[in-house]
């Protein structure tokens, strides 16, 4: 047999091998990359998920702002409110209504 004739055939056999290889690896990277993806799609949605689910225990802005100014006039109310009824007072009779005392401290 002729060498030129056993690199031929050695090439040629080669070439099929590298044909067939290389279709059946590009098949198993199509493969990978297809589970690889559906893997990250699974991830991604299982975060967004769970990020809405955690912001639902959020108050929205406007209603914590009306929280605020609610808390605010319920102190401010509170402040302006008189302390209690105004004490007990003595007006000794024909006096001037101006020179008031309260009733525990009377001297008579």
């Amino acid at each position: 047999m002729n060498i030129r004739r056993i690199v031929t055939v050695g090439a040629m056999a080669q070439l099929t091998r590298q044909v067939v290889n290389g279709r059946r690896r590009a098949l198993l990277e199509r493969s990978r990359r297809r589970r690889a993806a559906g893997a990250l799609g699974v991830l991604a949605g299982a975060g967004l998920a769970w990020w809405f689910l955690s912001r639902g225990e959020e108050v929205p802005a406007w209603k914590r702002k009306k929280e605020r100014r609610e808390a605010r006039r319920a102190a401010a109310r509170q402040r302006n409110q008189a302390a209690g009824p105004p004490p007990e007072v003595h007006v000794a009779t024909n006096d001037d209504t101006a020179l008031r005392v309260p009733v525990g401290e009377r001297k008579h």
